[in-house]
């Protein structure tokens, strides 16, 4: 298992507890020993089982497969290391931060014959079961409409390493969001255009306000998708709402 902090320790006690006696961790990987330490403590691992460089992990231990929880920009390294030792992986959305690591992560497993699965487990959450059950009934979409509006204004509320990475709302929020349009569609994107960008950056230094500075890249996105099957839909993103949010 790789990574056991916010989103890391909610796999380990929560999604994986139901398959405890299917399964066993063999190894526990995260950079920060506070977090190591006490997801491996609630699981009962050795000091042994427990490490802070995933390299290391993979050359000690030995498992069935690998699930990764850490930011995207690690996942490459890891897929890379799982597939050295033929290991299937489950992996936390989305496959990765940028399109070179994505192709290098197919190709890697390609290359080694493992399976890869990405989680996108918002489509089977009840109340869009039940919403994809009343748009079955209702018939085919022609135009669907998404928006997101967190206020994530104070740096640090989203989680410090997605106010520094680039495109954070679309690589660790739209991912969600992109995917739920074209399951409640029944149809994958076949374009799509728009923009994503931080306010701040756009008005310039001078800007009278900077509600930005929470971000250091682009923190709001406007997109326009047409799908595989003719009908439309439309995304509005932003981690700077202010007044009515609409979440998570």
């Amino acid at each position: 298992m790789l990574g056991a902090g916010a989103m890391g320790s909610r796999w380990i006690r929560a999604i994986w507890q139901p398959f405890r006696d299917r399964m066993e961790f063999a190894a526990l990987v995260d950079p920060n020993p506070a977090a190591l330490h006490e997801a491996g403590d609630w699981l009962g691992l050795p000091p042994a089982a427990r490490f802070a460089d995933a390299r290391e992990a993979f050359a000690t231990m030995d498992a069935d497969f690998c699930c990764i929880v850490t930011p995207p920009d690690h996942h490459r390294e890891a897929v890379e290391l799982a597939c050295g030792r033929g290991m299937d992986i489950l992996s936390e959305k989305p496959v990765a931060d940028t399109p070179q690591a994505c192709g290098a992560i197919a190709r890697a497993v390609k290359a080694a014959g493992v399976r890869m699965m990405v989680t996108q487990n918002y489509r089977y959450t009840r109340r869009i079961v039940t919403l994809k059950q009343a748009l079955n009934e209702l018939g085919p979409v022609n135009y669907a409409v998404a928006r997101y509006a967190s206020d994530y204004r104070q740096r640090g509320d989203w989680g410090m390493f997605r106010h520094e990475m680039r495109h954070g709302l679309l690589i660790e929020g739209g991912i969600h969001h992109l995917d739920q349009l074209r399951n409640l569609c029944s149809a994958d994107c076949e374009t799509i255009s728009g923009w994503d960008w931080n306010p701040g950056h756009v008005r310039g230094e001078a800007a009278a306000w900077r509600s930005s500075d929470a971000f250091d890249a682009e923190a709001s996105a406007l997109l326009v998708l047409r799908m595989t099957d003719g009908s439309f839909a439309s995304y509005e993103g932003n981690n700077l709402a202010t007044g009515k949010t609409n979440s998570w």
